[in-house]
C-alpha cells in the first residue's frame, strides 16, 4: 500500500471492505492466526459449531439462517459483528462492532470439548447498561430457522449471533455506517455499484484508505451493458420531460 506509515498506523484497526468472501475469508483467518494479547502471547481460538436440527439442516448457508454460522472461531481480543437486532435504542443492532472479552462457560465445562454459555462482548457505540467497568455484554446463543425445500424439512441452526468482522464483503457492509475503513474494490465492478456501494459506507473521506487499483478498474465500467441500459433509460426519461 503506497501509503505513509502514519497513515497506515490510523488505519490499523480499521475494517476491510473486501469485494469477494474469498479474500475476506483469508484477511479474517489471517489476523485470527496472529492474534496475540498484551504481553504478545498468541491467543487459543475456540471452534465453535452450531447446532443443527433437521434433515440436511447443516447445509444450509450463513444467508439462508439470517447470518448464523456453521462455524464460528473466537479468541479474547477478537474483533467481532453483532447479526441481529437486541436493543435498538440503545444501538445493539445488526452490524454493532466490538470486541470479546470473554468465553464463559457452565461449571465443569470448558474448550476445547464443550461450547461456551455465553460470549463477552465490549462493543464499541453501546450506550445501555452492562457488566464491570468496561459495560460488557453477554451474548447468548440464539435459533434461526430456514426452509430446505429439497429435503422438505423445517431446519434449524442453533448459535451465537456473531461473525468474525476483521473484514467483511461491501456487499455484507450495506446498512453500515463506519467512521474509517480500508477497502479493496477488486480487479473488477462484478456487480455495478459495488464502488459506490463501500466508499459510502464511511462518514467521511478522510476516513477512507482504497488498495491500489489500475485506471482501467474504473474506465471498464462504462463498457458494462448495465451502464448501456442506465444511459438508454436516462435518454428515454429526457425525451418525455421535453
Amino acid at each position: 500500500m503506497n501509503v505513509t506509515r502514519s497513515i497506515e498506523k490510523n488505519f490499523e484497526n480499521a475494517i476491510r471492505l473486501f469485494s469477494t468472501k474469498k479474500s475476506v475469508k483469508e484477511y479474517n483467518t489471517s489476523k485470527l492466526n496472529h492474534l496475540c494479547d498484551q504481553n504478545g502471547n498468541i491467543v487459543p481460538i475456540a471452534c465453535l459449531p452450531a447446532q443443527h436440527h433437521g434433515l440436511g439442516a447443516n447445509l444450509g448457508s450463513e444467508d439462508d439462517y439470517s447470518g448464523l454460522a456453521s462455524e464460528l472461531y473466537l479468541g479474547v481480543g477478537t474483533r467481532v459483528m453483532l447479526r441481529t437486532n437486541l436493543w435498538l435504542k440503545k444501538s445493539l443492532v445488526n452490524g454493532s462492532m466490538g470486541t470479546v472479552i470473554d468465553l464463559l462457560y457452565e461449571d465443569g465445562k470448558s474448550s476445547p470439548n464443550d461450547l461456551p454459555s455465553v460470549v463477552m462482548i465490549k462493543f464499541d457505540e453501546y450506550n445501555g447498561p452492562g457488566i464491570g467497568p468496561e459495560n460488557l455484554v453477554p451474548i447468548g446463543r440464539v435459533t434461526r430457522y430456514w426452509n430446505n425445500k429439497k429435503k422438505d424439512e423445517i431446519c434449524s441452526r442453533n448459535q451465537f449471533p456473531l461473525m468474525v468482522c476483521y473484514a467483511c464483503t461491501i456487499h455484507k457492509s450495506q446498512g453500515l455506517t463506519l467512521d474509517q475503513a480500508v477497502i479493496d474494490i477488486g480487479p473488477s465492478e462484478f456487480s455495478l455499484g459495488v464502488s459506490y456501494v463501500g466508499i459510502s459506507r464511511v462518514k467521511t473521506l478522510d476516513g477512507i484508505l482504497l488498495n491500489p487499483f489500475p485506471l482501467e478498474r474504473l474506465l471498464n465500467i462504462k463498457n458494462r451493458k448495465e451502464m448501456n441500459y442506465r444511459h438508454g433509460f436516462e435518454m428515454i426519461l429526457s425525451m418525455h420531460k421535453q
